[in-house]
This record gives C-alpha cells, sequence and structure tokens, in this order.
C-alpha cells in the first residue's frame, strides 16, 4: 500500500518540458525576463525539450528537439513542423531513436549540408550525423570525441576549429572544456580547461552574435539542474586562451513552466527556449505549496 501511494505521489509530480518562442533582436538582455510563446499540442505521454531551430518559412518553424517519449522512457531526436502563427504542432518525425538517451540536437551547416551532433553521453562519445532532407533521416559520418561529453558546442569563429563542453561526472558544475582539432569534424582534443566561479559552466545552446559581441548561452545549475539561463560573452584572447564574461541572467517566470529552462537557440531572428513544469501545474503546485509549509513547521 506504502509503496502504491509513493508511486501515485511521484506521478503526480511528475515534471515535463515545452519548448517556447521568444522574441530576438538587440534589445534581448534589456529585459528582466523572457516572454515566451508556448507550443501547443495534446500529446500525454511525451514531452520536448532542447529545441534547435532547422529552417523558418512564412508560415512554419521546423525544430530538431529531444523528444522525450514515454513508453520507451528516454529520450530519441525529432523534428518538429509547428505552424508559425498559432504555434500548434502539424507533424512529428522520429529522426534518430538508439537504445541509449538521445538529447540535445545541435545543429551544424557546412555550405548546404546540415549535420546534428546530438548528446549520447551514455557511450562515452561524441557522433556527428548527416542530416537527410529527403529522406528526413540522420546518418553516422564521424565520431567526434571519444568522451562523456554533455550538452557540446562546435565553433568555427576562432580558425581552428573547437569544441566546447562539460563532461560527465562535472556535468552540472563549474568546469568546462575546450577541445580543437584541426578538422571540423575531429577527432577532438583537450586544449584547456575553465573553472567558473559557480555552476555555470554546462552550454545551453548554439553560439550567436549580438550587439557585436560572441555569445554563449549556458545554464544555472546552482541547486538545480537547468535552473535558469546565463548569456556569456566569449573572448579568445592574444595568448589563445578564452574568457567567459557575464552579461545576463534569464530565470522562469510562467506559472505553468516554472521549475527551469535550460536551452536557447536562435536563427533569422526567432528565438526558441524550453521550459521545465509539473506534468499536472495545478496539483504539482498544490503539493509544493503543502510540502514547504510542512518544512516549516
Amino acid at each position: 500500500m506504502k509503496n502504491a501511494l509513493l508511486r501515485f505521489y511521484r506521478k503526480l509530480i511528475l515534471n515535463k518540458w515545452n519548448i517556447g518562442f521568444v522574441s530576438f533582436d538587440e534589445t534581448l538582455f534589456n529585459k528582466d525576463y523572457l516572454t515566451i510563446k508556448w507550443l501547443k499540442h495534446n500529446y500525454k505521454d511525451r514531452w520536448f525539450a532542447d529545441p534547435f531551430i532547422l529552417n523558418v518559412s512564412d508560415s512554419r518553424y521546423e525544430v530538431l528537439v529531444e523528444e522525450f517519449y514515454d513508453p520507451i522512457h528516454r529520450g530519441r531526436i525529432s523534428k518538429l513542423v509547428i505552424d508559425r502563427k498559432n504555434l500548434k504542432l502539424l507533424d512529428i518525425k522520429v529522426l534518430l531513436e538508439l537504445d541509449t538517451h538521445l538529447s540535445y540536437p545541435a545543429i551544424q551547416k557546412i555550405n548546404d549540408e546540415v549535420y546534428v551532433y546530438p548528446e549520447n553521453s551514455e557511450t562515452g562519445k561524441l557522433v556527428l550525423y548527416k542530416y537527410d532532407k529527403v529522406l528526413e533521416s540522420l546518418t553516422p559520418e564521424a565520431v567526434i570525441i571519444h568522451e562523456p561529453l554533455t550538452d557540446a558546442i562546435l565553433s568555427m569563429n576562432f580558425g581552428k576549429p573547437i569544441l566546447i563542453s562539460t563532461k560527465i561526472p562535472y556535468q552540472n558544475k563549474d568546469i568546462l572544456s575546450i577541445y580543437e582539432s584541426d578538422s571540423w569534424k575531429g577527432p577532438y582534443s583537450l586544449a584547456s580547461t575553465i573553472n567558473f566561479s559557480d555552476f555555470s559552466a554546462r552550454g545551453a545552446g548554439r553560439l550567436f552574435s549580438l550587439q557585436g559581441k560572441l555569445i554563449r548561452p549556458a545554464q544555472d545549475c546552482n541547486g538545480s539542474y537547468g535552473r535558469g539561463l546565463v548569456f556569456q560573452e566569449l573572448v579568445k584572447n592574444e595568448n589563445g586562451t578564452f574568457d567567459f564574461k557575464e552579461i545576463k541572467r534569464f530565470f522562469p517566470n510562467s506559472w505553468k513552466y516554472n521549475l527551469g529552462m535550460h536551452t536557447f537557440d536562435s536563427f533569422q531572428n526567432i528565438g526558441v527556449i524550453d521550459g521545465r513544469g509539473y506534468r499536472n501545474p495545478i496539483i504539482g503546485h498544490l503539493i509544493n505549496f503543502v510540502r514547504t509549509l510542512i518544512t516549516k513547521v
């Protein structure tokens, strides 16, 4: 009886993620919070996180995501087609499903080709996949590195290709590794390690330029994983070292998705983000309120 009640309790307070869209312009860091318009869908057996924009048209968004599918209890990489006007989910296409958990489908575009390197740290390596636009599939292209990297991002902004990432077992802490290679496809080797003053080392999306600065999205993992977003200016010094200068932090301000946010991506003046909340918001908030009162007593 006790175990059954515990399972029921956990089911009531289970979390879910969803993706949403934000305005992306020069005023991004002038705001105190992000105004997010959330994806609309009716699925109860899955949730979506780690969004990366694949394509934007006048009528639709195409976004790669981690689709956490309850029946298999792990993430897979899927493409969402979303109506741009009303943000309703139009279609889901599974691009990659393995026996291990997949997430964070980071995109790298080279000329007319699209590559994806999702997190799959459980296997102890980072694999680069080529995206077939016709077949809508991902085919292995190369092993970038044989390490359990978490939320890695490639950059070709500094002449020599670099790979920026945290790794297990310090994925949510203060240690960031920078790897270099002679080829953007790898293999990469460790070049330097950065120590942050708090737990804001883990990446949260592709680098982007804004107000003349190269910006790296990162996660605030102080107290919990993916508590909020940290935006850092990335600068390479003359001696070859890197500095990460914090610009802004954002935290959830949505009642429905108030438990965290941990990915930000932008493309063609469109920003996409994710948010974590209770699967049953009303019950979840109520239970959390009661639990807080009991703790105070």
